[in-house]
């Protein structure tokens, strides 16, 4: 379940506007139900179809991925970003926290087994018929496109960008899979 402040009702309009037009695809993560309650100190919940854990952290030190797992979880996520942007979506947020494992922990062992999905559409930009984003620069955004270990480097210059950007983030994503565990390296971003 991911949880938005009910301030922040236009971000979860915008994100569940986008995440039911991208729904259908077996590399995307499924939208369950949204939930409102007032026990909840945050008001609103997203709530996913299950899945366990992501291509970060506690699955690469667990089992690290063999060549085969890298293809695999590559296959999935090349196949989600065509699917996005041929929809005109840009994700803009990608990096391993938001590349979801559906398989339990006893399946992590081996990807080809189970598919990982592109999750966490908060950060969505429609694209134009050029795949570009309709804002040009990150600078004219007034937020940050993607976190820095994964960005692009047309979006660290300000310079305009659009959707091979999210190409270059799962590019990054896939080598920080396929390289030894370093994560406090690309968490500071070096």
């Amino acid at each position: 379940v991911k949880t938005l402040k009910k301030s922040s009702a236009r971000a979860l309009l915008k994100e569940l506007y986008h995440l039911a037009l991208v729904q259908g695809h077996p590399s995307i993560s499924q939208l369950v139900d949204v939930v409102c309650t007032s026990t909840s100190p945050d008001g609103v919940g997203i709530v996913m179809a299950g899945y366990h854990g992501h291509l970060g952290g506690e699955r690469l030190e667990l089992f690290p991925p063999t060549a085969w797992d890298v293809q695999c979880a590559l296959r999935d996520m090349l196949g989600a970003l065509a699917y996005i942007h041929g929809r005109g979506i840009m994700h803009a947020d990608i990096k391993p926290d938001n590349i979801l494992i559906g398989a339990p922990p006893p399946h992590w062992r081996n990807l080809r087994r189970c598919r990982v999905v592109l999750a966490d559409f908060g950060s969505v930009m429609t694209l134009d018929v050029n795949y570009r984003p309709h804002v040009k620069k990150s600078a004219d955004l007034g937020w940050d496109v993607g976190a820095p270990p994964w960005r692009a480097p047309e979006v660290f210059a300000g310079a305009a960008f659009g959707a091979p950007a999210d190409v270059w983030a799962m590019g990054a994503c896939i080598l920080f899979m396929a390289s030894p565990p370093h994560p406090d390296r690309f968490e500071r971003g070096s």
